[in-house]
Protein backbone atom coordinates (compact mmCIF):
# COMPACT_ATOMS: atom_id res chain seq x y z
CA UNK A 1 0.00 0.00 0.00
CA UNK A 2 3.17 2.49 0.31
CA UNK A 3 4.52 4.88 3.20
CA UNK A 4 2.16 7.51 4.81
CA UNK A 5 3.95 10.10 6.65
CA UNK A 6 2.31 11.26 10.33
CA UNK A 7 3.80 14.55 11.88
CA UNK A 8 2.19 17.17 14.85
CA UNK A 9 0.51 19.96 14.66
CA UNK A 10 3.91 21.79 15.02
CA UNK A 11 4.23 21.36 11.23
CA UNK A 12 1.94 24.34 10.96
CA UNK A 13 0.88 23.08 7.08
CA UNK A 14 -2.75 24.38 5.92
CA UNK A 15 -5.53 21.68 6.14
CA UNK A 16 -6.20 21.82 2.78
CA UNK A 17 -2.57 20.68 2.02
CA UNK A 18 -2.91 18.26 4.74
CA UNK A 19 -5.44 16.57 3.25
CA UNK A 20 -4.20 16.26 -0.48
CA UNK A 21 -1.17 14.77 0.82
CA UNK A 22 -2.83 12.52 2.99
CA UNK A 23 -0.45 13.36 6.35
CA UNK A 24 -1.97 12.45 9.83
CA UNK A 25 -1.00 14.43 11.96
CA UNK A 26 -1.26 14.42 15.96
CA UNK A 27 -2.06 17.25 18.10
CA UNK A 28 0.08 19.12 20.42
CA UNK A 29 -1.35 19.75 23.68
CA UNK A 30 -2.18 23.67 24.33
CA UNK A 31 -2.35 24.02 28.20
CA UNK A 32 -4.06 27.85 29.06
CA UNK A 33 -4.06 28.57 32.69
CA UNK A 34 -5.08 25.27 34.35
CA UNK A 35 -7.04 24.12 30.56
CA UNK A 36 -5.69 21.61 28.71
CA UNK A 37 -6.58 21.03 24.91
CA UNK A 38 -5.64 19.42 21.57
CA UNK A 39 -3.71 21.49 19.33
CA UNK A 40 -6.62 22.92 16.82
CA UNK A 41 -9.46 22.65 19.53
CA UNK A 42 -9.02 26.54 20.12
CA UNK A 43 -10.27 29.00 17.32
CA UNK A 44 -7.51 31.30 16.62
CA UNK A 45 -10.01 34.37 17.67
CA UNK A 46 -10.16 32.28 21.39
CA UNK A 47 -6.99 31.78 21.90
CA UNK A 48 -5.43 34.96 21.48
CA UNK A 49 -8.61 36.20 23.43
CA UNK A 50 -6.87 34.21 26.54
CA UNK A 51 -3.74 35.29 25.64
CA UNK A 52 -4.77 38.87 25.81
CA UNK A 53 -6.27 38.41 29.61
CA UNK A 54 -3.43 37.21 30.86
CA UNK A 55 -3.53 33.26 30.21
CA UNK A 56 -0.09 32.17 29.55
CA UNK A 57 0.03 29.37 27.13
CA UNK A 58 2.34 26.41 27.12
CA UNK A 59 2.77 23.33 24.78
CA UNK A 60 3.62 19.71 25.73
CA UNK A 61 3.76 16.51 23.30
CA UNK A 62 1.34 14.48 21.97
CA UNK A 63 0.83 11.77 24.08
CA UNK A 64 2.39 7.91 23.40
CA UNK A 65 -1.58 6.58 22.97
CA UNK A 66 -2.03 9.43 20.03
CA UNK A 67 1.05 7.87 17.90
CA UNK A 68 0.09 4.56 18.84
CA UNK A 69 -3.85 5.38 17.44
CA UNK A 70 -2.45 6.70 14.64
CA UNK A 71 0.09 4.08 13.30
CA UNK A 72 -2.13 1.11 14.35
CA UNK A 73 -4.60 3.22 11.81
CA UNK A 74 -2.33 3.09 8.62
CA UNK A 75 -0.31 0.06 9.55
CA UNK A 76 -3.63 -1.94 9.40
CA UNK A 77 -4.34 -0.78 6.41
CA UNK A 78 -0.87 -2.26 5.34
CA UNK A 79 0.92 1.29 4.98
CA UNK A 80 4.67 1.59 5.93
CA UNK A 81 5.08 4.72 7.95
CA UNK A 82 7.40 7.64 8.35
CA UNK A 83 6.68 9.85 11.04
CA UNK A 84 8.16 13.19 11.65
CA UNK A 85 8.80 15.31 14.57
CA UNK A 86 9.50 18.50 15.64
CA UNK A 87 13.36 18.46 16.91
CA UNK A 88 13.79 16.82 19.57
CA UNK A 89 16.78 19.26 21.04
CA UNK A 90 13.23 21.80 22.23
CA UNK A 91 10.46 18.77 22.31
CA UNK A 92 9.80 15.45 23.86
CA UNK A 93 7.77 14.98 20.68
CA UNK A 94 10.77 12.83 19.02
CA UNK A 95 11.15 10.26 22.22
CA UNK A 96 7.55 10.21 22.42
CA UNK A 97 6.98 9.14 18.65
CA UNK A 98 9.62 6.72 19.03
CA UNK A 99 8.45 4.39 21.81
CA UNK A 100 5.37 4.29 20.55
CA UNK A 101 6.59 2.99 16.56
CA UNK A 102 8.59 -0.11 18.79
CA UNK A 103 5.05 -1.94 19.41
CA UNK A 104 5.41 -1.65 15.39
CA UNK A 105 8.30 -3.21 14.30
CA UNK A 106 10.06 -1.94 11.54
CA UNK A 107 6.72 -0.60 10.40
CA UNK A 108 7.07 2.55 11.54
CA UNK A 109 10.29 4.70 11.03
CA UNK A 110 10.91 8.28 13.32
CA UNK A 111 12.86 10.73 11.60
CA UNK A 112 13.79 14.07 13.77
CA UNK A 113 13.22 17.15 11.49
CA UNK A 114 15.59 18.93 13.70
CA UNK A 115 13.58 21.92 12.66
CA UNK A 116 10.32 23.88 14.06
CA UNK A 117 7.46 25.60 12.28
CA UNK A 118 7.50 25.48 8.48
CA UNK A 119 11.06 23.97 8.80
CA UNK A 120 9.49 20.67 9.83
CA UNK A 121 6.41 21.38 7.21
CA UNK A 122 8.26 21.53 4.27
CA UNK A 123 10.13 17.77 5.01
CA UNK A 124 6.84 16.65 5.90
CA UNK A 125 5.47 17.72 2.59
CA UNK A 126 8.20 16.52 0.48
CA UNK A 127 8.22 13.23 1.74
CA UNK A 128 4.14 12.80 1.45
CA UNK A 129 4.63 14.35 -2.42
CA UNK A 130 7.75 11.56 -2.58
CA UNK A 131 5.53 8.78 -0.90
CA UNK A 132 2.53 9.69 -3.16
CA UNK A 133 4.90 8.99 -6.08
CA UNK A 134 5.42 5.59 -5.06
CA UNK A 135 9.41 6.00 -3.34
CA UNK A 136 9.85 2.97 -0.86
CA UNK A 137 10.68 4.55 2.41
CA UNK A 138 14.54 3.85 2.56
CA UNK A 139 14.23 6.11 -0.58
CA UNK A 140 12.46 9.19 1.92
CA UNK A 141 14.58 8.86 4.64
CA UNK A 142 17.76 9.44 2.31
CA UNK A 143 15.56 12.78 0.63
CA UNK A 144 14.50 13.83 3.72
CA UNK A 145 18.44 13.33 5.75
CA UNK A 146 19.72 15.32 2.83
CA UNK A 147 16.53 17.82 2.99
CA UNK A 148 17.30 18.20 6.94
CA UNK A 149 20.84 19.86 6.06
CA UNK A 150 19.93 22.59 3.96
CA UNK A 151 16.38 23.70 6.01
CA UNK A 152 17.17 26.56 8.13
CA UNK A 153 14.38 28.62 9.85
CA UNK A 154 14.85 32.25 10.72
CA UNK A 155 12.76 34.03 13.53
CA UNK A 156 12.55 37.57 13.97
CA UNK A 157 11.10 38.64 17.15
CA UNK A 158 9.02 41.45 18.56
CA UNK A 159 9.74 40.84 22.12
CA UNK A 160 11.47 37.60 23.68
CA UNK A 161 8.42 38.01 26.55
CA UNK A 162 6.91 34.69 25.04
CA UNK A 163 9.75 33.01 24.28
CA UNK A 164 10.91 33.21 27.93
CA UNK A 165 7.59 32.52 29.49
CA UNK A 166 7.93 29.07 27.19
CA UNK A 167 11.26 27.97 28.63
CA UNK A 168 12.46 26.37 25.55
CA UNK A 169 15.38 28.86 24.79
CA UNK A 170 16.57 29.43 28.46
CA UNK A 171 20.35 28.98 27.46
CA UNK A 172 20.39 32.22 25.67
CA UNK A 173 17.45 34.01 26.92
CA UNK A 174 19.11 36.58 29.50
CA UNK A 175 22.30 37.15 26.80
CA UNK A 176 20.01 37.92 24.19
CA UNK A 177 17.49 40.02 26.02
CA UNK A 178 20.26 42.17 27.39
CA UNK A 179 21.58 42.77 23.93
CA UNK A 180 18.31 43.45 22.82
CA UNK A 181 17.72 46.25 24.95
CA UNK A 182 21.45 47.49 25.16
CA UNK A 183 21.75 47.79 21.45
CA UNK A 184 18.08 48.52 20.83
CA UNK A 185 17.20 45.63 18.23
CA UNK A 186 15.55 42.99 17.49
CA UNK A 187 16.68 39.32 18.32
CA UNK A 188 16.64 36.87 15.33
CA UNK A 189 17.19 33.22 15.69
CA UNK A 190 18.43 30.52 13.88
CA UNK A 191 17.80 26.67 14.15
CA UNK A 192 21.95 25.16 13.84
CA UNK A 193 21.85 21.49 14.59
CA UNK A 194 18.28 21.41 15.87
CA UNK A 195 18.49 23.45 18.33
CA UNK A 196 17.43 27.54 18.78
CA UNK A 197 20.09 29.88 18.71
CA UNK A 198 20.32 33.83 19.06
Amino acid sequence: MGVRVVTDTSCDLPREVLDRLQITTVPLVVIIGTEAHADGELSLDEYWRRVEVGDQPQTSQPSLGSYEAAYERLTNEGHQVICITVTGEHSGTYSTAALAAERFGGQVTVFDSRSLSLGLGFQVQAAAEAAQKGHPLSAITAMLTTMRERVDVTIVLETLESLRRGGRASAFIAAAERMARVLDVKVIINTVDGRLRP
